[in-house]
């Protein structure tokens, strides 16, 4: 298709998807001269009615909306090539990254940022389910979510894209449904082909969770239905309770209404601001974090160093010296500087910060400082040399430095984690 020019008027210039009968493309309105999107439902083989029948919906719904957030419809044609023929929905182009490309660059989103998102998703959400009849999406994810560069006081313009599951409650009389939707993102009346306004509320809050774990909601340990993520996060316990609430298998148990769930949102968030104005989550700064975890080990682990060989001049013989406090020290400080940047890099890369964080972090470091000091020693070489000495001498020697620092690591955690809140 490179160089193709589309109805007479759209210049082809990239690929941006493509699956199984559908096709999405970057070209420019040589008309307008700025850049759109156009999606192209092709009849192949793969071709299914279904799929024609959501593209014309898909069409529809775009033509009767007008939201900043929503891509424009702007135009639509049919073309005939050698693969068949072709149905074209053109739409503006947004130069925006979607929230599942954002999660897979390893970025990290904090509660305030979280809750930002899903005030700007709810206000969508309002306006579509405000129609009449009222629009749908049923395909809410991190994917069809577009979110622009941050400003200083903003997480940045959110965009909702990709309608082709839109449904109007008007299109369902008389009609068997089609499951349409993401597994892990769908209710499950969803999966029983009904999907109401409380269903994209559902999806909304699976994909909050994906934001704040990492990790696909599917992923996720499950209970009756309900999704485990408490364990996975360090959330304030309101929010916690209101994304349970909207994640809520049961529709009986779930918001029914996009203004409800804001006000619960909100009305949270402002108990939590009144009761603790200077204690709003914090964003992870790597450049803190690297410093705070290399200097505080470092310290540590000389401080330890010193107070081993104050304990082995107090205990030990007349050949230990000051001389001997200071090399205990300087060792203590390259163990521990090391120990650090361990638990920083283990720390930049964790998606989130659990309950267990002090304890994993503690593991990372002793693991690691274990396998440093092993490879210090000889160990390895000498082990079947002369096991007997090794395991009670060598042994203890790397054991014990590995097991301190490990232990460092985990009171540096908790200080990170109070650091978080």
């Amino acid at each position: 298709m490179e160089g193709k020019l589309l109805s007479d008027r759209y210049y082809y210039q990239k690929t941006l998807g493509n699956k199984a009968g559908r096709t999405t493309i970057l070209a420019l309105d040589q008309q307008t001269e700025t850049q759109v999107v156009i999606k192209l439902l092709t009849f192949s083989d793969e071709f299914q009615w279904e799929d024609l029948r959501l593209f014309e919906r898909e069409i529809q719904t775009l033509r009767s909306l007008d939201h900043p957030a929503i891509p424009k419809y702007l135009d639509s044609f049919e073309i005939d090539d050698a693969q068949g023929k072709n149905i074209a929905l053109v739409q503006n182009y947004i130069p925006a990254k979607s929230l599942a490309e954002y999660i897979a660059d390893g970025r990290i989103f904090t509660e305030s940022e979280v809750r930002e998102l899903l005030n700007a998703l709810l206000d969508i959400l309002s306006y579509l389910h405000d129609r009449h009849p009222p629009v749908i999406p049923r395909d809410i994810k991190p994917s069809n979510i577009l979110l622009g560069d941050r400003s200083a006081l903003s997480i940045g313009q959110v965009y909702l894209v990709d309608f082709g599951s839109v449904q109007t409650l008007a299109t369902r009389a008389g009609q068997t449904m089609t499951v349409v939707g993401t597994y892990g993102y769908m209710p499950p009346e969803q999966f029983g082909g009904s999907a109401v306004p409380a269903s994209d509320l559902y999806s909304l809050g699976c994909t909050a969770i994906s934001l704040l774990t990492s990790s696909h909601p599917a992923d996720l340990p499950q209970l009756n239905l309900q999704i485990q993520f408490a364990q996975e996060v360090n959330l304030s316990p309101d929010f916690i309770s209101w994304l349970q609430k909207i994640t809520h298998p049961s529709l009986d148990q779930r918001f029914t209404q996009v203004e409800t769930a804001k006000q619960e949102l909100n009305q949270s968030r402002l108990i939590k601001l009144k009761s603790s104005p200077l204690a709003p989550q914090k964003p992870m700064n790597t450049r803190l974090l690297v410093w705070n975890f290399v200097w505080r080990s470092a310290v540590m682990g000389a401080s330890a160093g010193a107070i081993l060989g104050i304990l082995a001049i107090i205990f030990g013989t007349a050949i230990v010296s000051t001389s001997f406090i200071q090399y205990v020290i300087s060792v203590g400080f390259s163990l521990g500087l090391f120990n650090g940047i361990i638990a920083a890099i283990f720390t930049h890369f964790r998606p989130s910060i659990s309950k267990s964080y002090p304890l994993q972090v503690g593991v990372v470091s002793f693991t690691g400082c274990l396998v440093l000091l092993v490879g210090m020693s000889g160990l390895i070489v000498d082990f079947f040399r002369d096991i007997l000495l090794l395991l009670i001498y060598k042994g203890m020697l790397i054991i014990i430095p590995a097991l301190l620092m490990g232990f460092i690591s985990h009171d540096i955690g908790r200080w990170y984690q109070r650091y978080r809140k």
